[in-house]
């Protein structure tokens, strides 16, 4: 069985992942975008790596925007095209792909025009693990905040204190084959982050993983997903 080496490109000096690594290159920062990218491909191909796994959000536009220039060194990186990454990774662009694709979303609010009689979670368009995350529960709440960022820089929806929620993960390799679906339920949460699950099989979310997964393959979608759901408690 042949092995592979394993390393770390990162921009920080002291994470865990270094540990575990065959190697661990620093590289720059990820808001320093050409610079981090070609620093990353310069030691790729220096390297001689040829499968790049992405680790957080932060590098996905990134990567897949130079896809092609890792290409012409027969680096493949697990991630989808621009074209859907930037579905994926804007809430309101996904709320509305979804809604056109008759999948299951959350109704949208229009915060300015909301009277507050029940709470609402307002999310980043752009973000992941819950941060940034804002509940409003009254209008005083409101005057926390600057309305013109709450509408031009969060979704929202409205605010359940009671749910069942629920994460499946799978995986869509190279030749657009399709991992087992992981389903599982998210018993305790801490920062957006599911740390204790528990296994389970449900026919009906299942369902409509593989119709998502339907939508996403002709767009090259490639790596690893990850698609979350709430059951409200009636």
């Amino acid at each position: 069985e042949k092995m592979y080496p394993y390393f770390s490109f990162l921009s920080f000096q002291e994470i865990i992942n270094k540990y575990f690594s065959d190697g661990f290159f620093q590289v720059p920062p990820y808001h320093k975008k050409e610079d981090f990218f070609r620093a990353l491909l310069n030691l790729a191909i220096q390297e001689k790596v040829n499968f790049i796994v992405p680790s957080t959000d932060y590098e996905l536009e990134i990567l897949s925007s130079n896809k092609i220039l890792f290409d012409e060194h027969a680096i493949k990186i697990a991630l989808c095209d621009y074209a859907i990454l930037k579905i994926l990774r804007n809430r309101t662009f996904l709320h509305n792909f979804l809604l056109e694709n008759n999948l299951p979303t959350l109704p949208l609010i229009t915060i300015e025009k909301h009277d507050l009689s029940y709470a609402v979670i307002g999310k980043p368009i752009y973000g992941f693990g819950g941060r940034g995350t804002i509940v409003l529960r009254e209008q005083i709440d409101l005057l926390k905040y600057d309305l013109k960022l709450l509408k031009e820089h969060y979704i929202w929806n409205q605010f359940f204190d009671k749910f069942e929620e629920f994460s499946c993960d799978f995986c869509i390799d190279f030749n657009k084959k399709v991992s087992p679906r992981i389903l599982r339920k998210r018993t305790r949460v801490s920062g957006g982050f599911a740390v204790v699950c528990e296994s389970l099989n449900n026919p009906e979310i299942i369902e409509i993983v593989d119709r998502f997964i339907e939508l996403i393959l002709p767009f090259q979608s490639r790596g690893f997903f990850n698609v979350q759901f709430i059951k409200i408690d009636e």
